[in-house]
């Protein structure tokens, strides 16, 4: 699949720009992300000391992600489940992305 180089550039500073946000505003904590995908933010909010949930409706990606973690040294928790029903209680992480 071709990706176009606008679509390219908006990848890559979203790569930098989120992480970096997520480091000056946000204290490390139990964090929740809602349709992690290939898991790229949760990987990155873990490595800033964060304890990861990575909440999606395939786990395609999860062997991905597990690999990902084991070679940074970081803890990401997966679960397959959807974002529209959360199969948490109510306050139970700090940040929700």
């Amino acid at each position: 699949m071709m990706i176009d180089p606008n679509t390219r550039y908006l990848l890559r500073r979203r790569m930098e720009v989120v992480p970096r946000a997520i480091r000056r505003h946000v204290p490390p904590g139990r964090t929740l992300e809602a349709g992690a995908g290939s898991g790229w933010m949760s990987l990155a909010v873990a490595s800033m000391g964060h304890d990861v949930v990575a909440l999606d409706n395939h786990e395609s990606y999860f062997p991905f992600i597990r690999r990902q973690a084991r070679r940074m040294k970081s803890n990401v928790e997966l679960i397959e489940g959807d974002a529209m029903s959360l199969p948490f209680a109510d306050n139970e992480f700090d940040v929700a992305m």
